[in-house]
């Protein structure tokens, strides 16, 4: 193969299947998203999660974790969900609670007030969209109590 063939095979890849495969890990989580928005919609008597790595988007009412979330993006954004009996469990989903469809990203005051006013008693966490997450159509917030 020449040298230019294997420069526009080269930039057939980077351009045609790089943003393909960009495209799918984009609309899974876009799925994940709309099904914890669905899931807010649906109130839960407790979780029949599977134990294991969960992104945030795939926790629901009743999940109990491993830790509090340290991330820096969206997609980074996971921890272990464990049975709730567990020495490693360290926090209860208590509650997901869906939030204002606006397009515009309304801030943290207004995810305190939500939290605030719709959250379980018990909670004394919550996990909200990020800016990031809000473009892709978060719009859940994640309640939380430290066990």
């Amino acid at each position: 193969m020449s040298p230019a063939m294997r420069i526009r095979v080269g930039a057939v890849a980077l351009f045609v299947v790089l943003p393909l495969f960009v495209a799918i890990a984009c609309d899974d989580q876009a799925a994940e998203i709309a099904d914890q928005n669905e899931a807010a919609d649906t109130p839960s008597s407790g979780s029949d999660s599977e134990s294991g790595d969960k992104s945030v988007f795939e926790l629901r009412a009743g999940d109990c974790i491993t830790s509090t979330f340290s991330f820096a993006t969206v997609e980074e954004a996971e921890t272990s969900v464990v049975a709730c009996d567990s020495p490693d469990a360290v926090s209860k989903v208590l509650q997901l609670v869906r939030v204002a469809e606006d397009d515009e990203y309304p801030g943290e005051s207004y995810f305190d007030e939500e939290a605030a006013a719709n959250c379980d008693p018990f909670f004394d966490s919550f996990y909200f969209p990020t800016e990031e997450s809000w473009a892709a159509d978060d719009r859940t917030i994640i309640c939380i109590q430290t066990l």
